[in-house]
């Protein structure tokens, strides 16, 4: 069944089938936290409002995919950009975006702080928009909105985001668009951090990345490149590998990926769950998607990939 006439013939409400519905959390950590359900055939997921929109838990036919940190599913909190305190508030989820100024770890230059990971990640959204409805056909499922990072004398970025899924397929896009609103040329960097965890994450998965050449971050993953595809059982104590891969041309843009593919293995072993829209977005776990100088004011630069789902 694909058409609405078909289905309705079935279901007394499409929201038997697809639907997205606005929450709001009660207790614990994620008290007052405003997100989205969305339920598109088995396709379950959901977004954060309240965090610049990023997918927290997704599952299909009622299999979770991703890894959920053990501080658990929580809001907003004073700690979040208070340098490696952010360790305290990342909880991980099918993605979150770190940048626009900082992706990696806290640091200091020049007397600017710049907070793990960045601000973007906490950052709530506004203008938002949540639709579902028959468009050409197919029912569509589509949320939107826009996160802001400024300050009073430095920067103005704009991050616009949309998430589309389409009921009876098995995806969901993300769309993003960035603008220089302020008056001077911004850095720009921003890291698509990919969570992945059990049980679709066991010993039985394989990674599968456009690889040519694997190199470890530090002494802990050295000697273990030749394994980054296969994850191993649970080790008490064990560090965590971090690699760093330089990925192969893409054979339908005819060129190379822009910037590198990062890869954790901590407990749960990440598999590539992304497929190539536009050539300048990676597959990977860790992806760094931009890193370059955001443009002179008023630019704006657009990103889109796609999750995907295979049975």
């Amino acid at each position: 069944m694909s058409g609405s006439s078909d289905i309705l013939k079935y279901a007394g409400s499409m929201q038997q089938a697809a639907y997205i519905r606005p929450v709001v959390f009660a207790e614990g950590r994620s008290r007052g936290m405003s997100a989205y359900d969305v339920k598109c055939g088995a396709l379950s997921y959901q977004v954060l409002a309240d965090k610049c929109l990023d997918v927290s838990a997704l599952s299909y036919k009622g299999m979770n995919l991703t890894f959920l940190s053990k501080p658990g599913l929580q809001g907003r909190a004073h700690y979040d950009t208070n340098g490696a305190e952010a360790q305290r508030s990342i909880m991980g989820g099918l993605f979150f975006t770190a940048g626009l100024e900082n992706i990696c770890a806290p640091c200091t230059i020049e007397g600017t702080d710049y907070p793990m990971h960045g601000r973007i990640r906490t950052t709530p959204a506004e203008h938002l928009c949540a639709d579902a409805s028959w468009e050409d056909g197919k029912y569509v499922l589509r949320i939107s909105g826009e996160m802001r990072e400024a300050m009073l004398f430095g920067e103005n970025l704009v991050l616009r985001r949309s998430l589309t899924s389409v009921y009876g397929e098995k995806s969901i896009l993300l769309e993003d668009e960035f603008i220089n609103e302020s008056c001077s040329e911004e850095a720009l960097m921003v890291l698509y951090h990919i969570n992945l965890g059990w049980p679709f994450l066991d010993e039985d998965l394989r990674l599968y990345l456009p690889t040519r050449k694997v190199t470890a971050r530090d002494s802990d993953a050295r000697g273990h490149e030749e394994r980054y595809d296969r994850m191993d059982a649970p080790k008490d104590g064990e560090p965590e590998y971090v690699f760093i891969h330089d990925l192969k041309a893409d054979p339908e843009a005819g060129g190379e990926y822009h910037g590198c593919c990062r890869q954790r293995k901590v407990r749960d072993r990440p598999r590539a769950l992304l497929e190539r829209v536009e050539p300048s977005v990676l597959h990977g776990v860790e992806v760094d998607g931009l890193r370059r100088l955001c443009h002179r004011s008023g630019a704006r630069q657009r990103e889109r990939f796609r999750t995907h789902v295979a049975s």
